[in-house]
C-alpha cells in the first residue's frame, strides 16, 4: 500500500481553525477476482483485481488549549 496526503488548517479565531485536506490510498495484491460471476457458467476465470486507489476527503474543526 502506498499512502499519501496533506492537510491545510485556515485559522478562524483566538486558538480555532477548520481543517480541510485529502488523503489517497493505492492498494496492491495479486489476488484476482470474477467481476460479474455467472451462476450458469462453470469455467468462470478471475479477471479483475478488488484493490484500487482510494481518496479521502477531509474537513473538521481543530481546537488548540
Amino acid at each position: 500500500m502506498i499512502r499519501g496526503g496533506g492537510h491545510f488548517g485556515v485559522p478562524i479565531r483566538n486558538n480555532s481553525s477548520i481543517i480541510i485536506g485529502v488523503a489517497a490510498q493505492q492498494y496492491f495484491s495479486r489476488k484476482k477476482v470474477i467481476d460479474k460471476p455467472d451462476p450458469l457458467m462453470m469455467d468462470q476465470k478471475p479477471n479483475t483485481n478488488p484493490f484500487d486507489l482510494f481518496i479521502e476527503v477531509i474537513v473538521g474543526y481543530h481546537y488548540m488549549f
